[in-house]
């Protein structure tokens, strides 16, 4: 019968006591540390364990020496000592296993551990068992001579659980399919030349191969997204090399033509031209008109001035020129360097009674938006009936 009992299950391992304490024993007034009894107690639930799954049960050898018997019987019941005569032989007769019907032996197979012989003798079951594990060898469905399904199945213990899995031909009908599964944990293929090879095909090298190959293509797809202007690297999966792929500029030409004024008391704040979403760089350039003027801001009082600015989707704005000189005052733009990637802006300009260019160099703080579309505002105001203030452009912008 099964065993009755549970097993005092007991997981934590605990630490073993020094060799001095186990030989002199807890004496009177001891407190043994609770590692020391969560050793014992253990060591105690494990050796039970195995002591269950390892000890054979009486009715399980009754039942196979019962088997043994009942086979050995009906072999040998017509035969008659001394025995004279047996398939054509006479005289002193040696028998054979054939002459009883018995299995052939075939080979000489040796089997490592001990061996236990249980009650499924007669599904071809034969189990060796170490202090390891278990592998069994096994035709559950048929016979030795014509098994249905054949397969190793491995079992090992240990303290972190039992691990099994198996390797056969567990379908009939596919007899050329092969399994290697395991119900716990991965499964790694180990061979001394790092080969695992299928119809011929070093498949571990197949794959390195791809891998490889995969790798040479991030590098060189990350170069020339770079050489467009936009910061890429082979340490970039294909998804973001995508995205970055979608960042490139691939160049256009924008027509600008933009005017604002006001004459009187008031004032104006319109869009004088956008720069599309994901630009990394783009640049202005004016037409020249016959006067060479621009951009113009007139003053009759001091009670006029303009500037121009660049916002982004947020509204956060950034001052690009600005005028609130004295009356009569005309500025020239000659030039709009939108260096976005680079977070800086260079405006070139300069005033009508001034010989030389002026370059001013204006940062892009980090908290401006450079990824989404940018408008270029012109903002004029006038408080006096007498006050003039225009902004006039008419150029291309290339990004």
């Amino acid at each position: 019968m099964a065993f009755q009992k549970p097993l005092p299950e007991w997981k934590q391992p605990g630490i073993r006591p020094p060799e001095s304490k186990i030989k002199e024993g807890y004496q009177v007034l001891d407190k043994p540390p609770a590692a020391w009894m969560n050793w014992q107690m253990n060591t105690t639930y494990e050796a039970l364990q195995e002591l269950q799954e390892k000890a054979a049960e009486k009715e399980d050898v009754s039942q196979a020496l019962g088997e043994a018997k009942a086979y050995t019987d009906e072999k040998t019941k017509n035969l008659e000592a001394p025995v004279k005569s047996v398939n054509s032989k006479t005289g002193d007769v040696v028998l054979t296993p054939e002459d009883i019907g018995a299995v052939p032996k075939i080979g000489n197979p040796t089997i490592s551990g001990n061996l236990s012989v249980t009650q499924r003798v007669q599904s071809a079951f034969l189990q060796a068992e170490s202090a390891g594990g278990l592998a069994g060898i096994f035709a559950a469905n048929g016979t030795v001579s014509a098994p249905k399904d054949v397969y190793v199945e491995f079992k090992t213990r240990g303290v972190n659980g039992p691990r099994s899995g198996y390797i056969g031909l567990p379908n009939p009908a596919a007899p050329d399919d092969i399994v290697l599964h395991s119900d716990n944990g991965g499964i790694s293929l180990h061979a001394p030349n790092k080969k695992v090879l299928i119809n011929g095909i070093d498949v571990v090298g197949e794959l390195n191969q791809v891998k490889q190959s995969g790798v040479d293509a991030r590098s060189k797809i990350a170069g020339a997204i770079n050489a467009k202007g936009v910061p890429a690297s082979a340490n970039d999966s294909f998804e973001q090399l995508v995205q970055k792929i979608g960042k490139i500029q691939t160049g256009q030409l924008i027509d600008v033509s933009a005017y604002l004024q006001i004459w009187d008391v008031g004032s104006k704040t319109e869009v004088l031209f956008k720069i599309p979403s994901g630009t990394k760089k783009a640049r202005y350039l004016p037409f020249m008109s016959s006067y060479g003027e621009l951009w113009r801001s007139y003053y009759d009082t001091s009670d006029a001035n303009f500037d121009i600015s660049v916002r982004d989707r947020t509204g956060k704005r950034i001052t690009l020129l600005r005028c609130d000189y004295p009356s009569d005052t005309v500025i020239n733009i000659y030039q709009l360097d939108f260096k976005i990637s680079e977070r800086l802006i260079e405006v070139h300009s300069r005033m009508d009674n001034q010989q030389t260019l002026r370059q001013e160099t204006v940062a892009i703080p980090m908290d401006f938006d450079i990824d989404s579309e940018l408008a270029v505002w012109g903002y004029v105001y006038s408080s006096s009936s007498k006050a003039r203030s225009t902004i006039s452009m008419k150029g291309s912008l290339f990004v």
